[in-house]
């Protein structure tokens, strides 16, 4: 439930825009055009061979590809009836689904096509990996945290800590040392 302080900022068009740009930007100059136009490529192909040659497939990659737009809609209306609480990360569910609409108009392209999509694809998520991995380095200060570590602790320290998580990364950087858990 949305209780209060509750922290989403109201919903405009800049932060509707930004969604997009959260998705699919990266380091890459225009990859979120390079995407966009993809995506309203892969559904006007999907849309002629629906309407055009009748094809079932192609109804269930539309559906496919719909299914952010339709989370992205959703949350929009009840953000704007009740209140702000729609946040991007929300359509990472659908987007396994949506690149399974976006890979069945890829395979209608043809083999050539399809190929040069596919290193494209790989290239750009690839690019993504490794922005959101240095991202997370970075943010989690993992150098300097290391700093600290080598300046305050010794080898025959004694590490306690209370979240399981830390205690394989502890193991890993500080290996001299006894670990402890603190439940």
């Amino acid at each position: 439930t949305v209780l209060q302080g509750y922290n989403v900022d109201t919903i405009t068009f800049k932060i509707i825009g930004s969604y997009f740009t959260w998705m699919f930007e990266t380091s890459t100059p225009y990859s979120s055009l390079l995407f966009g136009s993809f995506i309203i490529f892969s559904a006007i192909v999907l849309v002629y061979d629906a309407i055009h040659k009748k094809d079932t497939n192609a109804w269930v990659g539309l559906k496919f590809i719909s299914i952010p737009i339709l989370t992205l809609i959703s949350g929009l209306i009840i953000s704007f009836m009740i209140t702000p609480i729609f946040r991007e990360r929300y359509l990472i569910p659908s987007m396994g689904l949506f690149l399974l609409g976006i890979a069945i108009a890829i395979g209608r392209l043809g083999l050539p096509i399809c190929f040069l999509l596919s290193i494209f694809l790989t290239a750009q998520f690839s690019v993504q990996y490794q922005d959101t991995y240095t991202l997370e380095y970075e943010i989690a200060k993992t150098d300097q945290t290391m700093e600290f570590f080598e300046e305050h602790i010794g080898p025959d320290d004694l590490i306690l800590y209370n979240y399981t998580g830390y205690g394989f990364v502890y193991a890993y950087y500080l290996p001299e040392n006894t670990m402890m858990y603190l439940a």
